[in-house]
Formats: C-alpha cells, structure tokens, sequence
C-alpha cells in the first residue's frame, strides 16, 4: 500500500499531548501521585500490602505479558511471509510498521529506565525503602542511588501498541481504530492501576510511558509514509 487513507495530524498530537499535560500536572504538580499511592500504603505496617498479592502479581502482571509476545510474534511471521505471499505483499509496509513501533515502543522505554535516577514508591525512605526521592526535574544529588524506576516498563505492554491504532487508522478501519484505542488505554490504565497498587510506580510514571510511546509510533507513521500523497 502507498498512499496511506490517514496520518498523525498537529490537531491529533495536540489533543494527545494536552490530554498528557494536564494529567501531569495534576499528578505531579498537585500531588496526585502522592495522594494515589497513599490510597495503597499502610502506615501502620509501613508497606504496601498488595505488593507481593497472588492474583495481582500473576494475573496482571506476569500473565498479560505472553499474549502481547505472541501477537508481535506473529505479526513479525506475517511480515517475513509477504515477502513471498502475494495475499499479504499490499501489507509488506504496514506490518513493517507494526513490528517496529511496537518493538521499539518497548525497548525505549527499557532503555531510558535503565539509565533514570528516579525510585520505586517501596523503595523511598517515606514509603518504607531507603532511597531519597528526586524529581523528574530535580538536580541529581552526588552520591544518589540511581533508582531505575522511571518510566514504567509493565505499562508498555499495552503502550507499544499504539502503533496497531495507527496502522488500522491507515487502513481506513476507523470503527476497528477507535475500538483498539479504547482497548490500549484501558489495558494501559489496568496496567497502571496495578502497579500503583503494588508501590512499584507512580502513576506519572505510566503517563510518561503512553506519551513516549504514541509519540514513537507517530514518528514512525511520518517515516514510514514520508513522501507518500
């Protein structure tokens, strides 16, 4: 396919990334970070009870991540099958498109936490842990334990997928576009929640994920149909 029947707009990304700021400014700005995850915390314990809960730490935690695997499996099966297939040819760009955007979605969001100083809420000294807190703006004290915590990986699990929106979008698949940006957001806000509840983020850090990755796969959109009419 060539001339795609949609891309990403400046009306688009601006709905996107004003929705993006103002929960970012309530989440880390207002405090609603810290009022979510005290919802969660235990003073009297000084834990977070629902960390190391079962059904939590298996049903959407380990669990969500294999389907998510086997669909970028197989959507990368069915682009080394156009190369030959002729029913499959007319999708050669598009399923490209997907398997990038979604591998990249998640190993950029891998590689920028791994470099971030910001901690896990169960490990800051005021939730229990020993770490200090330092903000995503703040001035990195010499000697600060490099927390690793920022952004949130689990949440990429759903955020990567933001590239199928697009590519159904693409296709002219409008009503199949909306229904998968419903299911993105939702499975990502499940995700979230999730690891709110455990003390293993904050929210803003799962926020900052969904805005890496859609603008990921935005990008790519503008890359893979540059030139296109």
């Amino acid at each position: 396919m060539n001339a795609p029947a949609w891309r990403p707009t400046a009306g688009t990304a601006a709905r996107f990334y004003g929705c993006i700021a103002l929960l970012l400014i309530w989440l880390m700005g207002l405090g609603g970070d810290e009022w979510l995850t005290r919802l969660f915390w235990d003073p009297a314990t000084r834990t977070f009870p629902l960390r190391r809960d079962p059904t939590l730490d298996f049903w959407l935690h380990d669990a969500v991540k294999p389907p998510v695997v086997v669909l970028g499996i197989t959507t990368l099966a069915l682009l080394v099958a156009s190369f030959w297939k002729d029913s499959l040819r007319p999708y050669h760009k598009l399923l490209a498109y997907c398997v990038v955007s979604m591998a990249l979605g998640a190993a950029s969001i891998s590689l920028i936490k791994s470099g971030s100083c910001q901690s896990c809420p169960y490990d800051l000294a005021e939730y229990g842990g020993k770490n200090a807190h330092i903000g995503l703006f703040d001035s990195v004290p010499l000697g600060a334990v490099f927390g690793k915590c920022w952004p949130g990986a689990h949440a990429a699990t759903a955020f990567a997928l933001f590239g199928y929106v697009f590519a159904a979008r693409t296709l002219g698949r409008e009503r199949l576009a909306r229904g998968l940006l419903v299911f993105v957001i939702v499975f990502g806000a499940v995700l979230s929640l999730t690891q709110v509840a455990r003390g293993a983020h904050f929210l803003s850090h799962q926020v900052w994920t969904a805005a890496i990755d859609w603008t990921i796969a935005a990008v790519l959109h503008r890359v893979f149909w540059r030139g296109s009419d």
